[in-house]
């Protein structure tokens, strides 16, 4: 429902709804002389919650019933001169002055230090005159907009100044001064008195200033998050009252609608809030993504008690044969709840339906009452329509974004992460993401930094995976198989009916038979001949050895396979010996197509080892992912495979002398060496294969072309665009090729960045050793060894021992693979498994115990019941550097 105000003057109020502004129109007719028809409608949004609403023409304001903002409209035909006499009023008023509010406060100060044992009196008294200046300089838009300027070019805010202002009011030995300044700010955000930034409009970010003054109070985030002791909570523990926090929660909520919606609604605005978000100092921006997530968390927990109430109601109802309540939780429309002190605190009820937040509500949903539902599942419909998680959301997009934007003091992806949303029915949500209409599918970080995608996504639904960046790589990697077994039941199933329709057998797997001197040749055949395939569950068998493959052949095969690849006689790629990365080799224009098929191959590879759920073993810089999923690259990409020459290039732009050309004497070329190699023979030493050098133009003419200060900057981008883009792009596009001849029909590829993209393809190699006892503690066992056995206790005494290059050789004799999963090693299943007591043979006429081995299709060891430590040791040692395939070295 929406409520108009047809005039300042007049007390009277029209209430009327959309849904009855519809039916007034289509009952014009039948209903003649009962209520007359309301012509001209137009419709708009909330400028705070961005509900839509029609409303007739001519209405200068309305109140919104979901959020309760009033919302002030421009219109040509109003009469502004009210307006113009409270902005000249405001012009000649002295605006609010730091200084003066110093002295002030230190005059109250001076008088209470002088007064307070003199008197009975509350202590707030003293500060009488701080909460009138207070109340005087900040009760309006164009007062609070006046405020805290810096010269700053982005963020326009003196921080420093802000927060000692902050800090002031906070140290105080009485909390009215704040506690005063919080509800006329929320008055302010409640009735703006003024028509906020409008869509196509030259609008600055300036002119939301106020609501940044607002937001960055510190005590904010703490009516979000509960700690039970009170020496530990944020600032001042006499600030964590009930009353503060129902106040810092109205603020909170209607500082992020103003702000989400307002960018939604106005393309200048978003590009500049990208920019401030940009250069934001790096803890404010820490700060902010905080507090928007815990904002998110919360709106969580009102669904999770939502639950828990209507699920102890069916029990109640069920023991006493008393009737559920049948009210709509999901209706937040409520426009009675207009008063934060109209509600029963200890009714938990309607939590959900009332807009307004009791103090008791927040005491519950910020952590002190924790309730766990079995096997609890937030499902779509409880969260798509709700306006405190969508605006939440959008304001979190346009903060990574302006993440991303950071040259330096960049936040990693997984800061962004809300774990409370593993809890969601991510098939459900993945669903309804396919279904909505114009959602660029192509990468995340292209499809939100277009500001017309981001307006039309609002106002086509709801759907977290609109929102990657807020959700797990433990979800995303779920909703990944979820979309993998569905595509490989259906070829399957393709598969299945063909048989049936052709008379013939038509397999249903994928299946590679590969000799283990010809893997690339072979593989690459299998590949070109069974393109249909791709998309199958992948089985391999390799020719003449026993094995049948239930994932671990599949993993030798992905090994030796990029291993092959990676051979520096193939010349696909070369690895810089600085970074110790490799990049695709700069080939020659007449190089023969098998190195195009070569290409192709490494690309299907990578393909089918995330499809597969296989981790690879590669080495490439960043700038490899974000290429695949079409992220910008950056100077900063090529230093990190280039460190050296990066450094160079960096200090010719910084010099700036007149005899730049003489110390330089640099043209517009560039020198290479070739991916083919030559054998040079020197004198009596042996040839040796080198690769042969090239010189090229950076652009035409470049060799008459000297570089010079004008022109550097110029130089560096075509140098850095050879390296990382020209020279490579037909090599390239054959690699990309074949990763989307696997992924052309998988969306879910689209929801990872490319710091996940590698994580996904490589697992987690950072680590500078392996956490033995988390991989103790999720290891299972089998045949009569438990965790306190005497093997068992050995065997983990011995890894706890190794050195991480040992370490990561049991991973991958047990595995298949030396990498950790991109989750960590806690979601890794191991099993240990005994084979039965000792049993010693003869070898060479020596008495041996037997070695251990391993199914590295179920990543499980088998040890025997060795005697001694020293000799459990000595057998995995040989086990694991001399294993391969089925048998030994």
């Amino acid at each position: 429902m929406v409520a108009f105000f047809k005039n300042k003057k007049k007390d009277k109020i029209k209430i009327i709804s959309s849904t009855k502004v519809k039916t007034e129109l289509n009952n014009s007719s039948t209903e003649k002389g009962k209520i007359p028809p309301i012509k001209n409608i137009f419709i708009t949004n909330c400028t705070c919650c961005g509900t839509s609403l029609h409303l007739p023409e001519k209405v200068p304001k309305f109140k919104c019933a979901v959020c309760h903002t009033i919302v002030y409209l421009p219109s040509k035909d109003v009469d502004e001169s009210e307006n113009k006499d409270d902005r000249m009023e405001i012009e000649f008023l002295e605006a609010f002055n730091y200084d003066r509010f110093i002295k002030i406060l230190e005059d109250c100060d001076l008088n209470y230090l002088n007064n307070r044992n003199k008197t009975k009196d509350r202590c707030s008294i003293f500060y009488e005159p701080l909460i009138s200046y207070l109340t005087e300089k900040l009760d309006t838009v164009e007062k609070i907009n006046k405020s805290f300027i810096s010269d700053e070019p982005f963020t326009q805010i003196d921080f420093k100044q802000l927060f000692h202002f902050y800090k002031k009011l906070v140290k105080l030995p009485t909390r009215k001064p704040l506690y005063t300044l919080m509800h006329v700010f929320n008055t302010v955000l409640r009735k703006p008195g003024k028509p906020l930034l409008l869509k196509d409009k030259n609008n600055d970010l300036a002119e939301l200033h106020w609501i940044f003054i607002i937001w960055l109070n510190p005590i904010l985030k703490d009516c979000l998050i509960y700690n039970s002791k009170r020496e530990t909570r944020l600032l001042n523990g006499k600030f964590f009252i009930p009353e503060i926090n129902s106040i810092s929660y109205e603020l909170i909520k209607r500082s992020i609608g103003y702000i989400s919606n307002i960018v939604i609604t106005n393309s200048i605005v978003y590009k500049q809030l990208v920019k401030y978000f940009k250069h934001l100092p790096l803890q404010l921006l820490i700060n902010d993504i905080e507090r928007v997530n815990l904002y998110v968390t919360f709106q969580f927990n009102k669904i999770i008690y939502s639950n828990t109430k209507d699920t102890a109601n069916k029990r109640e109802s069920k023991l006493f044969n008393k009737p559920i309540n049948n009210t709509n939780n999901t209706n937040n429309n409520n426009i009675n709840n207009n008063s934060m002190t109209n509600q029963n605190v200890n009714n938990i009820d309607n939590i959900w339906s009332s807009d307004e937040i009791t103090s008791d509500i927040l005491a519950k949903l910020n952590g002190r009452v924790a309730p766990c539902l079995q096997g609890f599942k937030f499902k779509s419909y409880e969260y798509d329509s709700n306006w405190h998680i969508r605006t939440a959301s959008n304001l979190l997009r346009v903060l990574y974004i302006g993440n991303e934007e950071r040259n330096e003091n960049k936040i990693t992806s997984s800061s962004f992460y809300n774990i409370l949303l593993d809890f969601i029915d991510f098939k459900q949500d993945f669903e309804n993401w396919r279904k909505l209409r114009n959602i660029s599918r192509r990468s995340t970080l292209s499809s939100m930094e277009n500001w017309e995608l981001l307006e039309i996504n609002s106002s086509h639904g709801y759907a977290l995976c609109q929102y990657p960046f807020l959700l797990s790589l433990g979800l995303k990697i779920s909703i990944l198989g979820y979309e993998v077994r569905r595509i490989m039941e259906f070829k399957a199933e393709q598969a299945f009916l063909k048989s049936l329709d052709k008379g013939r057998t038509v397999d249903v797997y994928f299946k590679i038979k590969v000799r283990r001197s010809h893997i690339t040749h072979d593989s690459l055949n299998y590949i070109k001949n069974h393109p249909q395939d791709l998309l199958k569950s992948l089985r391999v068998e390799f020719v003449d050895e026993p094995g049948v493959d239930a994932g671990g052949l599949r993993k030798e095969w992905f090994i030796l396979l990029t291993r092959k690849l990676f051979d520096p006689m193939n010349g696909l790629f070369i690895v810089n010996e600085e970074s110790r990365l490799a990049w695709f080799s700069i080939q020659p224009h007449d190089f023969d197509e098998q190195n195009d098929e070569l290409f192709y191959l490494f690309g299907v590879i990578l393909g089918l080892a995330i499809f597969n759920s296989t981790i690879l073993d590669l080495r490439f810089p960043k700038a490899f992912y974000k290429k695949l999923i079409h992220e910008p690259l950056s100077f900063v990409d090529y230093a990190e495979l280039y460190p050296e020459n990066a450094k160079n290039l960096l200090k010719l732009c910084a010099y700036n002398e007149d005899d730049f050309c003489e110390v330089f004497d640099l043209t517009f070329e560039t020198t290479f060496e070739s991916s083919e190699l030559s054998i040079e023979n020197n004198g009596d030493r042996s040839g040796e294969p080198k690769r042969n050098k090239i010189t090229v133009e950076l652009c035409e003419g470049g060799k008459n072309i000297q570089v010079t200060n004008e022109n550097k900057n110029q130089f560096i981008k075509l140098w850095f665009n050879f390296y990382m883009n020209k020279s490579i792009e037909r090599q390239y596009n054959q690699f990309e090729k074949g990763f989307h001849e696997v992924f052309s029909q998988c969306d879910c590829t689209k929801l990872f960045n490319s710091e996940e993209l590698e994580r996904l393809a490589c697992g987690d190699n950072e680590q500078d050793s392996i956490d033995i006892m988390m991989l103790r503690s999720v290891t299972k066992y089998i045949g009569g060894y438990n965790d306190q056995s005497q093997v068992i206790s050995w065997f983990w005494e011995i890894l706890q021992g190794w050195d991480h290059k040992l370490q990561k050789k049991m991973l991958q004799f047990v595995t298949g693979s030396d990498r950790i999963p991109a989750t960590g090693i806690s979601t890794l299943p191991f099993k240990i498994a005994r084979v039965g007591p000792n049993l010693h043979h003869v070898e060479n006429g020596l008495l041996e115990e037997p070695l251990p081995t391993a199914h590295t299709c179920f990543n499980e060891i088998c040890l025997w019941d060795y005697k001694s430590k020293e000799e459990l040791e000595r057998r995995l040692i040989y086990s694991i550097s001399e294993s391969e395939g089925f048998g030994f070295k």
